[in-house]
């Protein structure tokens, strides 16, 4: 009987082992290794720092598109790609000019990258003549002309070597704004003041263009219920006309390098309760326009979602960075509760920011749970020299462990996650191991009795 019943327990425990082990062969597993690759491709010159309104661009979301459509998500509405319009600068192959001149006669001509190079910040006008009577204003690092009702810009770099470039905000006051040496910002005021003008031409327009948020689903078994979202932008600074690739590895190849990621595994879970939606966003150093087109758009059809955001992930020896916006730091989030509350489990490090320095203000701005997740390095970013090469592995799991905690408590009833549970599927295989290796075991000892 004993031996039935112990045979019995054997076959049981066995086929409960067999069945964690298919689940665990079933289930993608997030690779901080393939994050990395995805992240050196994304900021490969292939496509040329991903600038919102250029074809590299364009190219990048097909190449989410396309990763969506492979792990056989759902678009949310009728195809994975949601245009939108945005105002974008983009290469009218001027030759870059800054130039003094007194009597129609050139008495200074600046070299452009090194005494001169053109901020991104915005180029509404793109050629002018400026003197001391077009409303001049001159202060300690830089000076301002105002023109035809338009306001012009001229700064002295922090950086002689231009390398910073501003996101690009068509709504600023300034037409245009031009990084200057210290050397050429006196050499201007003293021409200036002996009634020279200054004459500019930059090598950017202004263009109206379709660009494209990518949008998708895991559907849920309850689509009544709140859905997770989870967000991070492609776009970056793009190629400048001194052939300086802005990679954006950190920034933001990172955050949708992981959001892929968390695609490839999370569809290969179970079923969750609740849809969880997927959007690599547009825009974000255009002013965070793809984000507020899709938060508007959706904020009543989504009411009572929260959003993740991934901005920066994979910075080494920096604490996990929660960012909400500037208006919702005396507003309760479950979303940031729980958060923290599983980093001090963890015995992750973190702080939490409120600024509106990512695509979470969007979200919140509309009445959204959102916040945005950050290693908050920002030595490189914006610079040539955000490349892949300076990400961690290391970061990239620790963030992956805290979204994995939050994600699978939240989007799944206790019965799954005891599925999901690697505890409970190492003690299946503790236990089936017992029980074969009980009556070697046995044998070996009765073998040493009898010897």
């Amino acid at each position: 009987m004993k031996s039935k019943f112990y045979k019995i327990c054997t076959i049981i425990s066995g086929i409960i082992f067999i069945f964690f082990l298919c689940l665990r062969c079933s289930i993608y597993h997030f690779s901080p290794k393939d994050v990395k690759e995805n992240i050196k491709f994304l900021s490969s010159p292939k496509f040329n720092g991903r600038l919102c309104g250029t074809l590299e661009n364009e190219l990048v979301s097909n190449y989410v598109s396309d990763e969506f459509e492979k792990l056989n998500l759902v678009p949310l509405s009728k195809t994975y790609k949601e245009g939108f319009q945005v105002i974008a600068p983009l290469k009218n192959y001027n030759k870059p000019l800054l130039e003094l001149k007194k009597d129609n006669k050139t008495i200074k001509k600046f070299d452009y990258g090194k005494d001169f190079k053109e901020d991104m910040l915005n180029f509404k006008t793109s050629e002018i003549n400026l003197s001391s009577e077009d409303n001049l204003n001159i202060f300690p690092s830089s000076i301002s002309f105002k023109k035809n009702n338009e306001l012009f810009l001229l700064y002295v770099s922090k950086e002689d070597n231009f390398k910073f470039r501003s996101s690009f905000v068509y709504e600023s006051p300034v037409s245009f704004a031009i990084a200057i040496t210290q050397d050429t910002y006196e050499k201007i005021i003293n021409s200036i003041k002996n009634g020279a003008e200054i004459s500019i031409s930059l090598p950017y327009k202004l263009i109206k263009t379709e660009v494209f948020n990518v949008v998708s689903k895991i559907e849920g078994r309850d689509p009544k219920k709140p859905p997770l979202i989870l967000t991070a932008h492609f776009d970056h600074m793009g190629l400048d006309c001194l052939n300086n690739i802005y990679c954006g590895a950190l920034d933001n190849a990172s955050g949708t390098s992981f959001l892929i990621e968390l695609a490839k595994y999370l569809s290969s879970l179970p079923k969750p309760d609740r849809d969880i939606i997927f959007v690599a966003l547009n825009g974000e150093e255009f002013g965070l326009i793809g984000s507020n087109e899709f938060a508007s758009k959706y904020k009543s059809i989504l009411k009572g979602a929260e959003v993740i955001n991934f901005d920066m992930i994979g910075a080494d020896n920096f604490p996990i960075t929660f960012m909400r916006g500037q208006n919702s730091q005396n507003k309760e989030s479950p979303l940031l509760n729980s958060l923290q509350s599983i980093c001090q489990n963890l015995k992750l490090d973190f702080n939490v920011k409120y600024e509106d320095s990512s695509d979470h203000a969007s979200f919140n701005n509309n009445g959204f749970d959102a916040l945005t997740i950050s290693h908050g390095d920002v030595s490189k970013i914006h610079t040539p020299l955000d490349t892949v090469e300076f990400i961690s592995e290391d970061a990239i799991a620790r963030a992956y462990t805290l979204c994995d905690s939050y994600i699978i408590d939240s989007i799944y009833n206790p019965f799954i996650k005891i599925l999901l549970n690697n505890n409970i599927h190492a003690l299946s295989f503790i236990i089936f191991l017992i029980f074969i290796s009980y009556p070697v075991l046995k044998k070996i000892d009765n073998h040493k009795k009898s010897s």
